[in-house]
């Protein structure tokens, strides 16, 4: 059976929002209890991550977490690099599965000696192909830095996108000339076991997300007012 680690970090305070790391968090969780299971499944997190996901009632159960150490002092990027590869190789880690990248990820896997061990990078966030199409946009620095210079020294073996236009846009640009196996998300996961259909259904529309302009909460408040226009 192969082993895979989803491995997270830098997580804070996500009680508002943090959809991409609650999701990861019930993946794990969910496959651990599934019968028909063909890989052992490893979530590999620092501290701050792990209490964060904790504080919204995630990672109750800690078969298979493996704590990474933060170091704090000058020899931070050759400890934490020397304790990740350590837990690699301790639970026969396979493939790494980078949930949601960030810049404190590029040390431990720029410095993956074991080249037996593939990296995935997983891309959850819409807007990367519209930014850096665009030179003028405030966060274009950030976003090279994040999604063409690291992931290009690091060279990932695959790119997991939740959005199909992240592939097309790579692909078009040869952003990755390495060419490593791309693929977009083919089905949608969600932990419905919370939640149970009222006994009478209630004519309510909700806006399920956090109040921030990349999830256009205008575009909501415009759709209501087309919406009640239309019905009178």
């Amino acid at each position: 059976m192969k082993r895979v680690a989803l491995y997270l970090s830098g997580v804070h305070d996500i009680s508002g929002g943090g959809g991409a790391e609650r999701f990861f968090a019930d993946l794990f969780s969910i496959y651990q209890n599934h019968q028909n299971r063909k890989f052992e499944l490893f979530f590999f997190c620092d501290e701050s991550t792990f209490n964060a996901l904790k504080n919204v009632g995630k990672l109750q159960e800690i078969k298979n977490v493996v704590l990474l150490k933060n170091i704090s002092n000058r020899f931070k990027k050759k400890l934490e690099n020397i304790d990740f590869q350590r837990k690699l190789k301790k639970y026969k880690i396979d493939l790494v599965h980078c949930a949601n990248y960030g810049r404190q990820d590029f040390d431990r896997l720029d410095g993956l000696e074991n080249k037996k061990v593939l990296r995935v990078l997983n891309i959850v966030d819409c807007q990367v192909p519209y930014v850096l199409s665009d030179e003028n946009d405030s966060r274009f620095s950030v976003y090279k830095e994040r999604y063409l210079d690291q992931p290009q020294k690091i060279q990932f073996d695959g790119v997991f996108s939740w959005y199909e236009k992240f592939i097309q846009f790579f692909k078009e640009k040869k952003h990755y000339p390495w060419n490593p196996t791309m693929f977009s998300i083919q089905s949608r996961f969600a932990d419905t076991s919370k939640f149970k259909p009222a006994k009478t259904k209630e004519k309510v529309i909700v806006f399920a997300s956090r109040m921030h302009f990349q999830k256009r909460p205008d575009w909501f408040i415009k759709a209501i007012s087309i919406l009640k226009n239309e019905r009178i």
